[in-house]
């Protein structure tokens, strides 16, 4: 948009010099016009795609951060959806004792991606001397480059 800007602006300083008639200042500044809203309408549509993609970051993060204590307090009928959720493949196994244990799980790549960035979110706590405090505020310094990172 500086750069629209700055071309209106040379419009009118090309026309101040004479450099050609108001009907063809008229025409150019309706382009530059156009191509600025139409730039205005594209930052408020990337800017709202942004915070819809922060905010479903955030919901993904906290839901992670008690997959475990979701998962025990769903009813057995749920537990096969709350997997679906998390993993792509989960491999069951009986030990000696006879109690199913977990063998092998392959996790959804968007969840892979998650604790990459809550890794991440953790290491710069770490750094910061906040052992273990991780808090929602913590959240709200992700910037795209944390994402695209992933």
């Amino acid at each position: 948009m500086v750069v629209l800007k700055r071309q209106k602006q040379k419009l009118l300083d090309a026309y101040m010099a004479e450099a050609f008639p108001v009907e063809d200042l008229k025409v150019r500044q309706g382009r530059v016009q156009v191509e600025l809203v139409t730039a205005r309408q594209l930052s408020a549509q990337a800017s709202a795609h942004y915070d819809e993609l922060k905010a479903r970051l955030k919901s993904g993060l906290e839901l992670l951060s008690q997959a475990g204590e979701l998962y025990r307090q769903c009813p057995d009928e749920t537990r096969q959806s709350v997997n679906q959720v998390f993993f792509d493949s989960l491999l069951l196994d009986l030990d000696v004792r006879g109690l199913v244990q977990v063998a092998g799980m392959e996790l959804k790549p968007e969840f892979e991606a998650l604790i990459k960035i809550a890794e991440g979110i953790i290491t710069r706590v770490e750094q910061e001397g906040r052992h273990d405090e991780v808090r929602p505020s913590d959240l709200a310094h992700l910037t795209v480059p944390d994402v695209a990172e992933v």
